[in-house]
């Protein structure tokens, strides 16, 4: 019986006469078993029945497609079985285009990795011509390069901040301008945690601060300009009113930590001592916080960071103080004063750093 021919693209036309057998042997050795794509020619003879077969071997897990069209009216049938005792199997029939899919993982491939492909057709009136595509699993290198080459590309991230870079002391620096850089530098890989992106800020005070830091640094390293005396002195005393709340925080001193006594006489004597102790730190905050608004400060005016540098710090005291008032764990600002306490020890380092440089020790301010 005369059989329609199947033709691989780029080798020679092949006669279908031969034994099926043979027929098969012959295209699963010509298979190219790393292809992703292989290709054939369908020649459809008129009023001949087609029966043939071809494996397919198979090496990565994956999905297996067999496309197929022709240019004419004839009905073809295709079934595509997966080895082993239990095949899968699936079938289409019908005129063109056809489409067969199979997905395959490891598991499947432990039962064999020939796969075969049967397509049939009466013997019917029409003669042409077809393809037939088969799409082979990638190896899990192509499959993952694909995968990348697919993502979108990594935006150009802006140009970081002159202030956002790390910076070192000129040679042959003073040990008091090292230690400026020193603090700054702190200070800077405090906030900056990115190219673009700097810490959580609730008070919206660190980056501001940090700009006006290194500007003094570097005005520092050049010559170019000193801060005002009355500059200099709101430094330091929000150095020390930063000190104050530290030792608030961190003092074992009774009236301070807590707890307070149990006894209701005792207790209020102890509230009465402890709001002496405390009012003096609070007014200096409050001194603080009026400084720059009221034209202490001339150098400071437009700072956005002085104000809210000090109103952060009155959060954090007053979460101190009712932690060692109430004997708790917990208190008011608690996620405020526990995310931005570092950071105002790290800025008030910087001011008694910049105090140091500006001003000898022999010549203080009061």
């Amino acid at each position: 019986m005369n059989r329609p021919n199947l033709v691989q693209k780029s080798i020679s036309r092949l006669a279908i006469a031969g034994a099926g057998a043979a027929l098969c042997g012959f295209l699963a050795a010509s298979l190219p078993v790393q292809a992703k794509i292989v290709e054939y020619v369908l020649d459809i003879e008129n009023r001949v029945p087609a029966s043939y077969s071809l494996e397919i071997p198979i090496q990565y897990p994956g999905t297996l497609s067999v496309e197929a069209d022709w240019d004419c009216s004839r009905i073809l049938t295709f079934k595509l079985s997966s080895p082993g005792s239990r095949p899968v199997r699936i079938r289409r029939s019908g005129p063109s285009p056809q489409l067969l899919e199979m997905a395959i993982d490891e598991g499947d491939l432990k039962s064999g990795s020939y796969y075969r492909l049967d397509i049939s057709s009466l013997p019917a009136g029409g003669e042409g011509q077809g393809r037939l595509r088969i799409h082979l699993p990638d190896s899990p290198a192509i499959v993952r390069q694909r995968e990348l080459d697919a993502l979108p590309p990594e935006p150009e991230l802006p140009e970081p901040e002159w202030w956002a870079v790390p910076s070192a002391p000129p040679a042959e620096s003073s040990e008091a301008l090292t230690a400026l850089y020193r603090e700054v530098e702190a200070f800077r890989n405090m906030v900056v945690t990115g190219p673009v992106e700097t810490a959580p800020d609730p008070c919206r005070w660190q980056t501001s601060l940090l700009v006006h830091l290194a500007e003094l640094r570097d005005s520092f390293a050049d010559g170019s300009t000193t801060p005002e005396e009355a500059t200099i002195r709101f430094y330091r005393k929000v150095a020390g009113a930063v000190g104050m709340v530290r030792e608030l925080r961190n003092s074992d001193d009774p009236i301070l930590a807590g707890p307070p006594p149990e006894n209701r006489k005792d207790r209020n004597t102890w509230l009465r001592i402890r709001r002496e102790r405390i009012k003096d730190m609070e007014h200096e905050m409050d001194v603080l916080l009026d400084m720059p608004k009221d034209g202490y400060v001339p150098e400071l005016e437009g700072q956005e960071w002085t104000a809210r540098l000090v109103t952060c710090l009155m959060a954090c005291e007053r979460n101190f103080e009712e932690l060692g008032r109430s004997g708790s764990e917990t208190g008011t600002n608690q996620e405020l004063a526990d995310d931005t306490w570092p950071f105002i020890v790290a800025a008030a380092k910087a001011f008694t750093a910049v105090d140091r440089l500006a001003v000898p020790a022999r010549v203080r301010l009061n």
